[in-house]
């Protein structure tokens, strides 16, 4: 699948994580659940979280872990909560299960379906200008006057299927599709190249040539020759790749014990690695699951985020899409009740402008929703690190922004400022001194090392560190996988 581009969105987010992709069925899903009620946890007065990964926390400085229990509210409240029913999972409106999230269907404590509705981002500083994280948090939304969304786009729409009745869970990101068709029959997991995705135009996977400047066409895509160096890679860490890029959401398998990747990364990548016992069997990633507090914990070594392309005329479905590997992506993330496991953080209606109920921005200090466990304004109860690597981000083309994501992403002033764009010319590859060969010279100076997965050193800077904070609500995921287009 080749994009020619009619209008790229924007550059890409550091959203997405482990977790997989199964065909889970949705038999314990959306209907007669048990009301939210309380939950374990400490609250913004806790003084532990109940991650033991690399990040540790399902949350930052004000979360509870599981020291003792309080009482969750599950109520939308404010003056800016919608009232139509259509915005809740049952007729009860603001007080139905789940409304603290708006979320859609009702969960339960051993299967949990779920969608993006916000994220903040800390890391990489070019995903953090407002151009790019306010475009992205108006397309992880459906267009729904009633649910004060009217501007919300649906082209990034990451989901989370966690099946414990099977020890599959599936993280990845859905077909754009009509509110009313994701409403009445669900969002869907995108294939590319693969899947659902074979056929004989698409079975290649994913390159991006669009339209740059004078240059019609062009062809993103780097040749083996000039990916970074790999020598130093753990066994199962695939090394950069050239495109094309086959794209499926990642399929994790429970594992009894949670991990903690300093520790644990190579014994990961190993049973991950295609010769490794999961790898073999078909999944990409692992995740531990604790039923009392309802915590999440997951690592993949290689997930894919997949945002729409803005359609050429206002109303139409897109025809293009981009795609952005994230490299060791670790999520953990806590349900508000393990029970009834609807949210994950809450909506906060509260930091809306109080007389047009619309979002005021993406300060940190007013954001739309955030987390009942970490309560810090601008992070919530869903945790993100990965990073992005450099000869893979300088393959993905920004046409809103005009530049490629190995510019964009320190931001194009960092990338001019060090010699690798001109007020002209936004394309690392173009700059004299690259040569990705040469770790130590040829590529920008990241602020992370792949091979060690930790901090950039002179000696090896191939990529940029990632870091967010998400809300999900329960809606709908079908078990069967989607074409792109």
């Amino acid at each position: 699948m080749i994009r020619f581009g009619t209008g790229i969105l924007i550059a890409t987010a550091a959203a997405c994580a482990a977790f997989g992709v199964a065909a889970c069925g949705d038999s314990s899903v959306g209907g007669g659940g048990p009301p939210v009620s309380a939950t374990g946890g400490g609250g913004a007065t806790g003084t532990g979280g109940s991650g033991t990964g690399a990040t540790s926390t399902a949350g930052g400085s004000s979360n509870g872990g599981s020291a003792g229990a309080t009482t969750v509210s599950d109520t939308c409240t404010g003056a800016c909560c919608p009232t139509d029913a259509s915005c809740y999972s049952t007729s009860a409106g603001a007080t139905a299960p789940g409304a603290a999230c708006m979320a859609r269907i009702q969960n339960t404590a051993d299967h949990m379906q779920m969608r993006q509705t916000w994220l903040d981002i800390l890391t990489p500083a070019g995903n953090v200008i407002p151009l790019v994280l306010g475009t992205l948090n108006t397309y992880t939304q459906l267009p729904e006057a009633a649910c004060n969304t009217p501007g919300g786009g649906t082209g990034y729409m990451q989901a989370v299927d966690l099946d414990l009745t099977t020890g599959i869970s599936t993280l990845g990101y859905t077909k754009f599709t009509t509110t009313q068709t994701a409403l009445s029959d669900g969002l869907c997991f995108v294939d590319i190249g693969m899947g659902a995705d074979t056929s004989a135009t698409s079975s290649a996977g994913w390159k991006d040539v669009s339209d740059i400047g004078s240059e019609k066409n062009f062809d993103f895509s780097l040749p083996a020759s000039m990916m970074s160096p790999s020598g130093d890679y753990p066994p199962g860490l695939t090394p950069p790749m050239p495109q094309p890029w086959k794209v499926a959401p990642t399929k994790a398998k429970r594992v009894d014990t949670d991990f903690n990747v300093a520790n644990d990364r190579k014994a990961l990548l190993a049973r991950l690695a295609p010769t490794g016992d999961l790898g073999m069997a078909g999944y990409t990633g692992v995740f531990y699951y604790d039923t009392t507090t309802g915590t999440s914990h997951g690592y993949s070594p290689v997930s894919y985020q997949i945002i729409y392309d803005a359609p050429a005329t206002a109303g139409a479905l897109p025809t293009t899409y981009i795609v952005v590997p994230i490299r060791e992506a670790e999520i953990t993330y806590r349900a508000n009740d393990p029970k009834a496991p609807n949210c994950i953080g809450k909506y906060l209606p509260g930091n809306a402008d109080p007389t047009t109920c619309a979002e005021v921005g993406m300060e940190a200090t007013k954001p739309s929703w955030g987390g009942i466990y970490d309560t810090t304004p601008g992070e919530g109860d869903a945790h993100v690190q990965g990073y992005f690597l450099i000869t893979e981000l300088e393959q993905v083309y920004s046409k809103v922004l005009g530049q490629t994501l190995c510019v964009s992403y320190p931001t194009r002033q960092v990338s001019q400022d060090a010699g690798w764009a001109t007020d002209t010319e936004a394309r690392c590859r173009k700059a004299a001194a690259w040569n990705p060969s040469d770790a130590m010279k040829g590529l920008p100076k990241g602020d992370w090392c792949a091979a060690s997965n930790s901090m950039a050193s002179d000696a090896c800077h191939d990529s940029y560190k990632s870091v967010s904070f998400h809300a999900f609500q329960a809606f709908k995921i079908k078990s069967d996988h989607c074409s792109p287009l």
